[in-house]
């Protein structure tokens, strides 16, 4: 069962996945592993919950530091006060002045050896490789790296400043232990275990043809006290079957407007089709619809003139204000607060925002939290906007890398 010092009930497989950890923790010598569930089985959860359980079991150890992707450390930071909130959990990212602070008056005691005065401590790549001096003069329980499938080049400067980090035990956070070689996966391998797989190309090399059962079995033999993987196909979660509903709207007043302005316009390029010299102009045109679908807003000089028919003159001329003082990064002076005239016109000027609405307040009210994706950043924008402009949501914006 779930550990009492945990808030939250664990699903078996991640009852297992701590166990293990904790187990390879606990062995002699310690031996350092890789976490290589595939995504969505709750390899934060797990991680998390071996940081309460060393905490309870160990407490004089010393503090975990987990390095992750920026865009991630407040997902670290709440599901830490979610899984265990009785830990203390220092978020360490930000400019260098409010790193100094932190370092001076929350995280250690002063003197020429400082004691840390907190259990885990979340930092970003960048953080890590520029204060790397200054991080070292903690004594670390464990090393967890998240997307740890970042390390798989023993040449770039992550692996190498992450390998003289010293502490006694590694954990690896990956879905993708392995995407295009052997040679991934032994350089993971590599860092938690060093002496025991200290060539990655060699072995790479001898295990990349595999054929034969005993070969294969002999892969399992070295791999598996260093790896757990579980994917989901072969876990039973209690969750509710995937539904995939696409459902199809009437566009708005203003989306009918310009979509015939922006064809009428293009009329020409339109009714010659895709000749190959027309293929760029085409494509462009087919870019100016697509965003008009997502929002009108999302081209430009969209939305002052939905405003000025809405005869919000002011809020218009204020936009206008604020966009020219982005331009020149003065735009705080010149911030626009949203009226309820201005959140009208953005959510009734596109029908998929006017469907969105009305969802969004029904899974609220049924205690349902919801995930919005976009392939546009300037559309999450308006998202965003939107969800501030109602207060009654509580968004957390994310943006995942290009690659």
């Amino acid at each position: 069962t779930t550990p009492p010092f945990l808030k939250g009930t664990l699903y078996p497989h991640q009852l297992e996945g701590l166990n293990w950890m904790l187990a390879s923790y606990f062995s002699t010598p310690k031996r350092s592993v890789i976490l290589g569930d595939e995504m969505g089985l709750g390899k934060t959860c797990q991680t998390l919950s071996v940081c309460a359980a060393l905490q309870e079991y160990d407490p004089t150890g010393g503090p975990v530091i987990v390095v992750a992707p920026l865009s991630t450390l407040e997902g670290w930071c709440r599901e830490a006060a979610t899984w265990a909130p009785d830990m203390v959990v220092v978020p360490y990212f930000g400019n260098q002045e409010g790193r100094n602070l932190l370092w001076e008056h929350v995280m250690v005691t002063p003197g020429r050896k400082p004691r840390p005065k907190f259990d885990v401590l979340v930092c970003n790549y960048e953080v890590v490789t520029k204060d790397a001096a200054q991080l070292k003069k903690i004594k670390w329980r464990a090393l967890v790296v998240d997307e740890g499938h970042r390390l798989k080049k023993q040449s770039n400067l992550l692996f190498r400043v992450l390998s003289t980090v010293k502490t006694p035990w590694k954990l690896l956070l990956t879905g993708t232990p392995m995407e295009n070689s052997m040679e991934e996966l032994f350089t993971l391998l590599n860092f938690v275990a060093p002496k025991r797989f200290k060539n990655p190309e060699k072995l790479g090399e001898e295990f990349g043809r595999l054929r034969k059962k005993d070969a294969i079995h002999n892969l399992h033999a070295m791999v598996g006290p260093f790896l757990l993987r579980r994917l989901k196909s072969h876990v039973v979660l209690e969750l509710p079957d995937l539904r995939d509903r696409v459902i199809t709207l009437e566009p708005s007043l203003v989306q009918k407007q310009f979509y015939r302005l922006i064809v009428c316009k293009n009329f020409a390029a339109v009714n010659k089709g895709v000749a190959t010299t027309m293929k760029t102009g085409f494509r462009n045109i087919i870019m100016e619809l697509k965003k008009l679908c997502n929002h009108p807003y999302l081209i430009e000089g969209v939305e002052q003139k939905v405003l000025t028919s809405r005869n919000l003159h002011e809020a218009a001329a204020a936009l206008t204000r604020w966009k020219n003082a982005k331009a020149d990064d003065d735009a705080a002076e010149h911030h626009v607060e949203p009226s309820k005239g201005m959140y009208d016109a953005l959510v009734h000027s596109c029908g998929k925002l006017a469907l969105m609405d009305r969802l969004l307040r029904k899974l609220r009210a049924q205690g349902h939290r919801v995930l919005i994706f976009s392939q546009m950043t300037k559309m999450l924008d308006i998202l965003e906007d939107y969800l501030h402009s109602a207060n009654e949501f509580d968004p957390f914006p994310a943006v995942a890398p290009a690659d």
